[in-house]
Parts: C-alpha cells; structure tokens; sequence
C-alpha cells in the first residue's frame, strides 16, 4: 500500500458525513465485501502482520515497529485496529507504545480507529 494513495482517497472520503464513512467502514470490514475470497486472503495477512508486529513491539525497536503497524494499516486498518484491541486487551503494558505507534497512521487511519473504537465498544462481550 502507499501513503499517497491513502492520502487521496482520504481528500475523497472527508466530504460524506460522518454516519455514511462509518457505514462504509463497516461494509469494508464487516459487510459482504470483506467476504469476498481476495479480501479474505488481504485481511488474513493484515492480520497475520499485525500480530507478528504486536508480538515484537518493544520501547528500544519502537520506531521501526510504528512504521511497520501504520505500513499495514494503509491497506487494511480496520483489520489492524481490531488485532491491535484484541492484543492491548490481553497485554495493558502495550497501550503506550501502540500510541506512541499512532503518529506514524493517515488521517483515513485514524477516522477508522475511531469508527473501531465505537465499534468495539459497541459490541456485546
């Protein structure tokens, strides 16, 4: 994935209201399109890079780690956000350096963190 193309979809996308980005988000992430068999196998390795990332996240590789998790998250930072709560959930002491990784993430990332934050939220436990 590239930033720049990130970027442009993001001057696209910041025009619709709040409510018809969220749903989008939700369709890509969640709808019918994250069914189909080539989003299936994009989001298995977003997933699996996330993980591998999470798992080797340290404060003295910290910078290079935020570049890979915001690397990932172009493509797919839905599927990265949902890894990212599962794993800060079972290991609080990752909470900060996930934030300090957010300021590597694109305006787009950071609209769908929050959209995975209220979505996380939202669900039933």
């Amino acid at each position: 994935a590239n930033a720049s193309v990130v970027d442009a979809i993001w001057s696209l996308l910041k025009h619709y209201p709040l409510t018809t980005r969220y749903s989008a988000y939700a369709e890509w992430f969640e709808g019918q399109i994250s069914r189909l068999p080539a989003m299936k196998t994009a989001f298995a390795r977003a997933t699996s890079e996330t993980r591998g990332t999470m798992k080797r996240v340290s404060l003295t590789n910290l910078g290079e780690m935020a570049k890979q998790l915001a690397k990932t998250s172009y493509s797919s930072p839905g599927i990265v956000f949902r890894v990212a709560f599962e794993q800060l959930e079972s290991y609080p002491n990752l909470i900060e350096a996930f934030v300090e990784c957010a300021k590597y993430f694109t305006d787009l990332s950071y609209d769908v963190l929050i959209w995975s934050l209220l979505n996380s939220l939202g669900k039933s436990r």
